[in-house]
């Protein structure tokens, strides 16, 4: 990002930003989320861009994916604060929130899996953790749990 207060850095030209600015929300329709109907509509955006972004770092749009995802998790974190949540209570979570289906987790796991892993009676290990994160957009860390160790 240009920074207009180190030398030889150029300050961004606002009226090309202001336009792109206007283009963008246009097309995709992001705004603050403030409202459950905010957080669903940027749900789906964030779904639309991983058809276009999975599995590829390179892509032009990863990093507005990862931003989309880093905005949708604050406001999450805020509107459905959860302490000390099980894996998988917080799966179940986010399928919930995101109207996912068994066919979103085709190539993760499949639907007996799934219920197994939604009923507690199969664990998340860090490789499924790092898959579910990928699909959902959030920390692999929401899917594992860290027993605490009294000192």
């Amino acid at each position: 990002m240009n920074n207009p207060t180190d030398p030889g850095s150029i300050a961004p030209d606002v009226a090309e930003l202001q336009a792109a600015w206007i283009s963008f929300e246009r097309i995709t329709g992001l705004r603050p989320l403030r409202t459950d109907a905010d957080h669903r509509d940027a749900l789906k955006l964030l779904d639309a861009i991983w058809d276009a972004v999975y599995e590829k770092p390179s892509h032009p749009l990863s990093s507005f994916f990862d931003l989309l995802a880093q905005m949708i998790s604050e406001y999450e974190k805020k509107r459905y604060p959860m302490t000390d949540s099980e894996p998988h209570e917080m799966l179940a979570f986010l399928i919930e929130q995101g109207e996912r289906t068994a066919d979103d987790f085709q190539g993760i796991l499949d639907p007996v899996e799934l219920d197994a892993v939604l009923a507690g009676q199969c664990k998340i290990d860090v490789e499924l953790a790092g898959k579910l994160a990928a699909l959902f957009g959030v920390p692999a860390t929401l899917f594992l749990k860290i027993d605490k160790i009294s000192a």
